[in-house]
């Protein structure tokens, strides 16, 4: 999303902040609600016995999260703190490929370029935007996000600062809850699950992400007008 060069992190965090913390909790409250029954149920003894591998892991994600913080441009040092964090934890080559799947990758690049090129070219969808409101600019985020992917949808619609800049990153985050097709990490997640026999299913996704979405929405909204 194309933010002014000269917006301190600070001041953006500021002015986000609440959005965000609300995003993060009505999503929580209602995953916990929808999920109550499963997760009263007992766990087994092998379940309990089960322990997330964080290791390098956890220091890259806090390090690239430092990095995209503190640097205009973190892509290239990211992707160097991914790579040391793969070789440093050892992870076997097929764990790799069951998780990273370049052709997607390398299409959603070639995507997010040719959209980013045509929305400085063609400005009817950044000036479409400009005409809606708040709640319309998340709302159209959202489904643009749905159809060709939050990453391609950003460039596509962000040739310069929008109106409701904040409003619109709330659509592109938040509205991909709704289907696999909205973000990156949903098609990894896809990916992954499969590649460790797990059967997640899209469509109970979207079920899920039809009541996730606009009560996460709204409720992020309504968090910036206060």
């Amino acid at each position: 999303l194309s933010l002014p060069d000269a917006l301190p992190i600070s001041t953006f965090f500021a002015r986000t902040w609440p959005a965000a913390l609300t995003a993060t909790l009505s999503t929580a409250l209602l995953l916990l609600l929808l999920f109550r029954r499963e997760l009263a149920e007992e766990s087994s003894p092998e379940q309990e016995d089960s322990s997330p591998r964080l290791r390098a892991g956890l220091v890259a994600v806090l390090a690239s999260a430092v990095l995209v913080l503190v640097l205009s441009n973190p892509a290239l040092p990211v992707l160097a703190i991914g790579i040391a964090a793969v070789i440093v934890d050892r992870t076997a080559r097929e764990q790799i490929t069951a998780a990273v799947d370049l052709r997607v990758l390398g299409g959603l690049l070639a995507l997010a370029v040719l959209l980013g090129g045509l929305g400085r070219w063609w400005h009817g969808p950044a000036s479409l935007l400009a005409s809606l409101d708040d709640w319309e600019t998340a709302g159209a985020g959202a489904v643009a996000a749905l159809v060709v992917n939050n990453l391609p949808a950003s460039v596509l619609l962000t040739p310069s600062p929008p109106v409701h800049g904040r409003a619109l990153l709330l659509g592109l985050n938040l509205g991909p809850n709704l289907a696999i097709t909205g973000s990156l990490s949903a098609l990894l997640w896809l990916r992954v699950a499969r590649s460790l026999d797990a059967r997640p299913s899209a469509l109970r996704y979207t079920r899920l992400g039809a009541v996730l979405v606009p009560v996460s929405i709204a409720a992020s909204l309504a968090a910036l007008r206060l």
